[in-house]
């Protein structure tokens, strides 16, 4: 248990703290994109109104930059479809 809860506490040097509010719940995604251009995963977990961000050990870099992909009305599409006949293990 007190394993569990160092993990869970424990903040690491490539982590991000941030303060987000977001009371419409809008926010689609969030990711680093590194100077090439490519996109680097983010690990969100909250706690005490702060979100960590942590990319597994990738340490962010100063020409990182942060992309938050927000939900609206033009962007969020809708897809009508039906499974038939799938084969369940």
């Amino acid at each position: 248990m007190k394993s569990a809860a160092e993990s869970l506490l424990t903040v690491e040097e490539s982590d991000l703290l941030v303060r987000i509010k977001d009371p419409n719940q809008r926010i689609q995604d969030i990711v680093y994109v590194d100077a090439a251009g490519e996109v680097k995963r983010i690990s969100t977990r909250g706690d005490e109104g702060l979100t960590y961000f942590s990319t597994w050990g990738d340490k962010p870099q100063a020409d990182w930059k942060l992309r938050v992909s927000m939900k609206t009305p033009k962007n969020l599409v809708r897809y009508s479809f039906a499974l038939k006949d799938v084969a369940l293990p």
